[in-house]
């Protein structure tokens, strides 16, 4: 009775798929993911963040729009997008897998995409490089060294491509750099001294951001102080900010702009910016960062879909989606192998407008060992054995005022869709 079942429904998704329309426009040859550790979307220009962390530079007056928040403009944001985990190496094996399982426990997009002809190369710093099963798979791997690892692998990443794109195969790149995760010393790029940019030039105090005195600070005993915050604050969106000079350079020489690369490749090419976790920020505990953190502080990621030539639909969409679901958004595109997909989905049922798509939306439900998490679009329970913490994420973003025992039904029902989920 299976086999007959699963021909069934083998017949009719290859029927469906007949049935579809092509994608308008002109199709991607090239794939460039770049994943960056720490970085929260509430400090996202694009996600309306009022610093300009991730804003335009003046040197792109004269053509596109190049930053984070220009790649958001030209391209899909997903407004309400979560980590696994605010463990990285956790988060990333995800998003290239398109499932939570452990890292190694599934093929990579960068294997998949080898498997179908593609040049294919990793960049990596902080926790990817750390980590060889997350870049299994590409034909070239390489850490970013020095005393900058961040712009060392944005080096190496455009050597590369200056080789890779002189041959008719697809590319597919993956950069991931350490950017706003702790500590916070932003080095100058050229003549920009990003620890200048945000923070108070009268401020007097102890803070520089360094690991020894975040390390002083976990201490409960500690004093820290709302200048002292801030001045944490303005250093973290320093880091941001260079972040963000660091894309807008290397889509400015995809682009073709610096004279590093023969031809325009930024018009070939699908980018695809993700957070691979946020950051605490001193929010719920006496840290920058938690690896354990359930809050949306450390889970909620900017994630953002650029390709102008063929990606149609709207522009913001506010579906609850996942880190998980971008390898079988990537791998449908390009029409590689999706059989051992069970848990990420599609992003193009939400962002093609020509055909019409049908995309399972779902709370986010994360598990832990004695308690977890469930995300809606309203609210948020986060459960760890039997204690309960209940948020109105629209009206609370930042998880300050608990409502479970003001909403008791609702935090129930939400333990209840965490009990099935286990």
């Amino acid at each position: 009775m299976i086999r007959p079942a699963r021909a069934a429904l083998v017949a009719a998704l290859v029927l469906a798929q007949a049935c579809t329309p092509p994608r308008p426009g002109t199709p991607p040859r090239h794939v460039l993911l770049v994943t960056v550790s720490g970085l929260r979307a509430d400090h996202v220009g694009a996600y309306g963040y009022p610093r300009p962390t991730t804003a335009a530079d003046p040197a792109d007056a004269q053509g596109p729009d190049l930053s984070i928040d220009g790649l958001a403009g030209s391209g899909v944001t997903f407004a309400q997008a979560f980590a696994p985990s605010a463990d990285a190496a956790v988060s990333l094996a995800a998003l290239h897998a398109g499932s939570n399982a452990p890292a190694g426990d599934a093929r990579t997009l960068a294997e998949d995409f080898a498997a179908a002809g593609f040049l294919t190369g990793a960049f990596l710093t902080g926790e990817a490089a750390a980590e060889p099963t997350l870049a299994r798979g590409a034909a070239h791997v390489a850490a970013g060294a020095g005393p900058d690892p961040d712009y060392d692998a944005v080096r190496q990443a455009l050597a590369w491509l200056g080789e890779a794109q002189q041959g008719e195969q697809g590319i597919f790149l993956w950069l991931h750099l350490s950017g706003p995760a702790a500590p916070w010393d932003p080095a100058p790029l050229g003549k920009e001294d990003f620890r200048k940019r945000f923070g108070d030039p009268d401020y007097a105090g102890t803070i520089d951001g360094s690991a020894e005195r975040l390390a002083a600070l976990a201490d409960p005993a500690a004093a820290l102080t709302g200048e002292d915050l801030a001045e944490l604050v303005a250093l973290y969106d320093a880091e941001v900010a260079r972040v963000n000079q660091l894309v807008r350079q290397l889509c400015s020489a995809l682009a073709g702009r610096f004279a590093l690369l023969p031809r325009d490749l930024l018009g070939e090419t699908v980018v695809v910016l993700a957070g691979a976790r946020g950051a605490e920020l001193f929010q719920h505990a006496r840290a920058p960062e938690d690896p354990r953190s359930l809050y949306d502080a450390s889970l909620c990621v900017p994630l953002i879909v650029r390709h102008p030539a063929s990606l149609t639909g709207r522009r913001v969409l506010a579906e609850l989606v996942e880190l998980r679901d971008v390898a079988p958004t990537l791998r449908e595109w390009f029409d590689l192998p999706r059989e051992d997909e069970a848990e990420g989905r599609s992003l193009l049922g939400l962002t093609d407008s020509h055909a019409a798509r049908n995309f399972a939306s779902r709370p986010v439900v994360l598990l832990r060992e004695g308690g977890g998490s469930v995300r809606t679009p309203e609210w948020h329970l986060i459960a760890r054995g039997e204690e309960r913490q209940l948020f109105h994420v629209v009206r609370d973003p930042l998880e300050r005022a608990d409502r479970a025992a003001e909403e008791p039904e609702r935090a129930s029902a939400l333990a209840a869709e965490l009990a099935g989920r286990r």
